[in-house]
């Protein structure tokens, strides 16, 4: 197991030139995380929990919210929980605006949320650590015969920026998930990539909105 690494091409008086391997943190990643965190934000604004999915009239109040049925659902119902929870998903009105959904006959739409990749300094200039792994026999709860593997990991003080395009004529309150959940990505709060789960993936900075340092609102 190791991280994603990949070559670019630099352009220096017109002359393109393949660099050494950088670290790559792709855009998809850091958009499936992202829209995954606005959803869970812009539902718990909306007050939609999941002990009230069985309620009477929930669909209903979903609906009025902006909620969208998923297109796949040929026969949805509405007293039907797993449907219920791909409209809370699937249908989430922040997620559908900001990073858009796949499409269906005719339908589908691109994301309002553009995003770069991340290429951190050349492979040779991280601090690379090598954990050595054992899986786990359920039933002695001990080592298990031949399942030893290792696991390479960057460690890196690396500054580095991703940029994020968002047009401007968002409603307010997708855009109060969204910016709740990049604040969770600089506090460390939403972990990105592989091994989450070991402590992986977190990151801490900041977040600048037009050239303007974002102030979080604590609620």
């Amino acid at each position: 197991m190791s991280y994603v690494t990949e070559k670019v091409i630099d352009w220096e008086s017109g002359e393109g030139k393949f660099t050494e391997e950088k670290v790559l943190i792709p855009a998809t990643s850091v958009k499936g995380a992202l829209a995954h965190r606005t959803a869970f934000h812009f539902n718990k604004a909306q007050k939609v929990f999941a002990d009230k999915i069985e309620e009477q009239g929930f669909c209903q109040s979903l609906i009025q919210k902006g909620y969208w049925i998923p297109d796949h659902c040929q026969k949805f119902n509405s007293n039907k929980k797993e449907d219920v929870l791909k409209m809370i998903a699937e249908g989430n009105p922040a997620v559908r605006t900001l990073f858009g959904y796949s499409a269906n006959d005719e339908d589908g739409q691109r994301g309002n949320v553009l995003f770069s990749d991340i290429f951190l300094a050349d492979k040779d200039k991280n601090k690379q650590k090598l954990l050595n792994h054992v899986a786990i026999d359920r039933f002695t709860g001990g080592a298990m015969d031949g399942a030893l593997f290792s696991e390479e990991v960057t460690a890196t003080k690396e500054q580095f920026t991703l940029n994020i395009f968002l047009k401007e004529d968002v409603k307010a309150e997708y855009l109060q998930a969204f910016e709740c959940a990049l604040n969770d990505l600089c506090t460390g709060m939403l972990p990105l990539g592989g091994g989450t789960m070991r402590g992986h993936g977190c990151f801490n900075g900041e977040f600048y909105k037009n050239g303007i340092k974002h102030e979080p609102e604590h609620k």
